[in-house]
């Protein structure tokens, strides 16, 4: 009975059967503002390399306006590019120690005036929908000033009449 019912010993894990654990990710940069990237990043699902080539290109069809608001209120400043600077030497072996956040870093770093690139993105995709907003809250005007026009013109008309017949 012991042996069908009694509870079995479990023997201590060794090294070598025990699970590899996931490696740390070396954290450099403070650990709210590493969050905060990492939750931008892991909303776009896209590993920094594909998020590169992307930026470069200019993909609409993989960065919407969300995930370019989202880019654009994580760039990093140039104090936090100073941290990071060192580690654009180091291999990739290095580089993929380090927390996405910095690996995000590092590759904004090597895209020229992504800042800029980023805005006049969001400016290009939001364009169309300013001007019709424009429109919009000018038509009123528009209106009043075509009916004034539209009057001063038959004014305009009568008094040249009369100076004609005297």
């Amino acid at each position: 009975l012991e042996d069908a019912f009694a509870k079995k010993r479990r023997e201590p894990k060794t090294a070598a059967s025990q699970p590899k654990q996931k490696e740390k990710l070396k954290v450099v940069l403070d650990r709210t503002r590493e969050q905060n990237v990492g939750i931008v990043l892991s909303y776009l699902k896209m590993p920094v390399k594909d998020l590169k080539t992307s930026l470069l290109e200019m993909d609409d069809t993989k960065l919407s306006f969300d995930s370019l608001s989202g880019l654009q209120s994580i760039l990093p400043t140039a104090e936090e590019m100073k941290i990071v600077k060192p580690y654009l030497d180091e291999p990739p072996e290095v580089q993929a120690t380090l927390s996405t956040a910095v690996q995000f870093f590092l590759m904004t770093s090597t895209i020229p005036r992504i800042g800029n690139r980023i805005e006049c993105w969001l400016v290009r995709d939001r364009f169309d929908a300013t001007v019709q907003q424009v429109r919009d809250e000018l038509k009123p005007l528009t209106d009043a000033v075509e009916r004034v026009a539209l009057s001063a013109t038959q004014n305009w008309k009568r008094m040249l009449q009369l100076i004609l017949q005297v």
